[in-house]
């Protein structure tokens, strides 16, 4: 079940998403949705990419060479 939340935005937020919703078909409901939907997940695979590059960091055998292509794989996440 969805739930209700109420946010402010300034004039020109809801101008631009009315705007968007115009072009797209998409209500602006669904665009705000979509939009903390995308911030939450890059929020949380960030998270997860710290935790892992600080356990990568704990580890002796870990060299500086590893430690780099991890930093050259998550630049191509998502």
């Amino acid at each position: 079940m969805a739930a209700r939340l109420c946010i402010s935005l300034s004039e020109e937020e809801v101008r631009e998403l009315k705007e968007l919703s115009r072009q797209t078909g998409q209500s602006v409901s669904a665009l705000v949705r979509w939009a903390i939907s995308e911030w939450l997940f890059e929020r949380q695979r960030k998270k997860l990419g710290e935790e892992l590059r600080a356990k990568i960091r704990e580890k002796p055998r870990a060299s500086e060479e590893a430690f780099e292509e991890l930093e050259a794989i998550r630049g191509t996440w998502r």
